[in-house]
């Protein structure tokens, strides 16, 4: 789920332009629309949203002093949300070259809602990307792995690509090696026997118990590569 609070003078225009998102990407939620810059950080303070929509010319407090106070505050309002700017006075910001790191993207108006689309759309994919690698890293980290290996790279990217892939059946050699091995310029075999010793060497060193209770075997057993990274993707699904 992106999250999304529009600040723009013009409510009436953004209350539609956002009825035409939600109609595009069902994963996109509103969680407020304002026309005034201090409104904007009080929601803030409250629920940073993954992206804010943010006008330069409002009543009160405008645009720009929303990124001065934003910036400021880096670390308790950037940590997540990606500030997009749609206003009319774009060519101002290149006389504040200060904010433009801060600034995930820029529209004039007027503007298109595809135009405007693609950013969410990507904004909403990076999102959903950051969730299952930290998702995977946190599952990984239940079992002992020498984590200073490429071979441990290429496991983690094995587990991401397979869920990405929304297939439960997932086919190692026949897809997912060789799309690693694409990546890393190495044969699917390469990427395979240096899984195999990543995994011989995790199972070495990682407790029977643990390994029992992850996988709910009743008796002490080793699950091979597939079934130890298709479990990982089943409870991503749940």
């Amino acid at each position: 789920m992106c999250t999304v609070l529009i600040a723009d003078d013009e409510l009436a225009t953004v209350k539609q332009l956002f009825n035409s998102i939600i109609e595009r990407n069902k994963e996109v939620k509103l969680i407020g629309i304002t026309n005034n810059g201090e409104e904007v950080l009080n929601i803030m303070e409250k629920d940073p949203p993954d992206i804010l929509l943010l006008d330069l010319m409002m009543p009160k407090m405008n645009g720009f002093q929303v990124m001065e106070k934003l910036i400021a505050e880096k670390k308790k309002y950037l940590i997540k949300t990606k500030i997009i700017v749609i206003s009319s006075y774009i060519d101002k910001l290149y006389r504040h070259r200060e904010y433009l790191d801060y600034i995930y993207a820029m529209l004039a108006k007027p503007y298109s809602v595809d135009q405007l689309m693609k950013f969410i759309d990507r904004i909403d994919e990076e999102i959903k990307e950051d969730k299952i690698e930290k998702y995977v890293k946190e599952e990984l980290n239940t079992f002992s792995f020498n984590k200073d290996t490429d071979a441990y790279k290429y496991l983690k990217e094995t587990i991401c690509v397979a869920i990405r892939n929304n297939n439960m059946k997932v086919g190692l050699e026949t897809d997912i090696y060789k799309k690693i091995a694409i990546i890393h310029k190495k044969s699917p075999i390469q990427i395979k026997w240096a899984i195999e010793k990543l995994m011989n060497s995790m199972y070495m060193n990682t407790r029977c118990e643990i390994i029992k209770s992850y996988f709910e075997f009743v008796e002490d057993k080793k699950p091979t590569t597939k079934v130890f990274i298709q479990h990982i993707v089943d409870n991503y699904k749940k």
